[in-house]
């Protein structure tokens, strides 16, 4: 049996033509859309894709979003392929198709939240910080991104408006390999602990020593990052917040107290 993925609009229709669940639909002589009737013998002839000879189709489920957004209204389908196909990496066409099932709208928004993750992964450069630790292992993450791995989440963090707290045990020259880039800033007399400023991909990292930092092992999505624990950072933003430089720290606070997100 071969499986593909439909997209209707809320009254389960597409492109004028009305479909309903366990039911088969073909393209007949004139190139219209109807139902298939029992004892129809199916006439076999190739699929031309690009024309009115296909209903169209995605092999995966995320591929059909493309043309019918995944917006809570538009509804997906399960479908089982019948005589003549032609597939393409992201839409196909058949001659004949059969609705099996819905998509369940739990699976539809699941898919949604990971596609937002995602995004939000790659806002929080977590390839390059994967990439860095995976070089020098001794090397702690804190501030933002390991608020972020956390499971906190703030507005700011969307717009990719993070840079890197960074801490090593005793000094050493980080490993940046071929991929990660790292130039080194001023160091720094104020607003922090962190007494030197390192660029690392064009982002802002600072850097402290400390031999007595403690952390915690996080796996997230598949790779161990060393992180400071959250009740640390927490704290650090407190003290922070209290100066004169602490705008960003008294905002995190506000907005991280109020969405109830260290409860």
């Amino acid at each position: 049996m071969k499986i593909g993925y439909k997209g209707t609009d809320q009254n389960m229709k597409c492109r004028n033509t009305q479909f309903e669940i366990g039911k088969t639909y073909f393209i007949d002589d004139k190139n219209e859309v109807r139902e298939l009737p029992e004892g129809y013998n199916l006439i076999k002839s190739k699929v031309s894709l690009c024309s009115k000879e296909a209903i169209h189709y995605c092999n995966e489920l995320d591929k059909t979003f493309s043309f019918y957004n995944n917006n809570g209204k538009n509804r997906f389908f399960k479908i089982e392929i019948l005589g003549e196909f032609e597939d393409h990496s992201d839409k196909s066409g058949a001659r004949c198709i059969r609705f099996l099932e819905e998509i369940p709208k739990e699976r539809l928004e699941a898919i949604e939240t990971e596609k937002k993750e995602k995004q939000l992964d790659i806002a929080m450069k977590l390839d390059t910080l994967r990439k860095l630790q995976e070089r020098n292992p001794n090397l702690i993450v804190g501030g933002s991104i390991s608020l972020y791995l956390q499971g906190v989440r703030l507005k700011r963090f969307k717009n990719g408006e993070i840079d890197y707290d960074l801490t090593l045990p005793y000094y050493q020259i980080l490993d940046g390999g071929d991929e990660v880039d790292i130039e080194e800033g001023e160091s720094k007399t104020s607003g922090s602990d962190y007494r030197e400023t390192l660029f690392i991909n064009n982002v802002k990292a600072d850097l402290r020593i400390d031999p007595h930092q403690k952390y915690e092992i996080l796996e997230y999505k598949g790779f161990k990052y060393k992180i400071i624990p959250l009740e640390t950072i927490i704290k650090a933003k407190a003290e922070y917040a209290l100066t004169k430089w602490g705008e960003k720290h008294r905002d995190d606070l506000r907005e991280m107290i109020l969405n109830k997100q260290i409860i």
